[in-house]
């Protein structure tokens, strides 16, 4: 997963070089997973179902989504430690924003 990941949203989880916080979710860039990705204000829940099911589910329809489901791949630990990884490396003030989203999670 890190190998594929690193692949498409960089070996620094910069995302694509021409990626950046205001490209649209849908461009088919790889948005980076650091402290300006979107993900931020998803909640572990959500980032969860993104990488076990893929993108598309959770676009609107006529959207098409480049990012693949894991769910055959990785099992549900090793999806859960990707998030604790990827969260490893986030700043405290971007954490606290993050865990703005969880608490709105139901």
């Amino acid at each position: 997963m890190l190998f594929r990941s690193s692949y498409c949203h960089g070996t620094d989880r910069e995302g694509h070089e021409d990626w950046r916080p205001t490209t649209p979710i849908a461009s088919g860039l790889s948005p980076a997973l650091d402290e300006r990705s979107p993900i931020v204000d998803r909640s572990d829940r959500q980032i969860f179902e993104w990488i076990k099911y893929g993108g598309q589910p959770f676009l609107p329809s006529g959207m098409r989504s480049q990012m693949p489901a894991f769910e055959f791949n990785l099992t549900e630990a090793q999806i859960w430690a990707v998030i604790a990884y990827l969260k490893n490396r986030w700043p405290e003030e971007v954490l606290a924003r993050h865990e703005l989203a969880n608490k709105r999670e139901p």
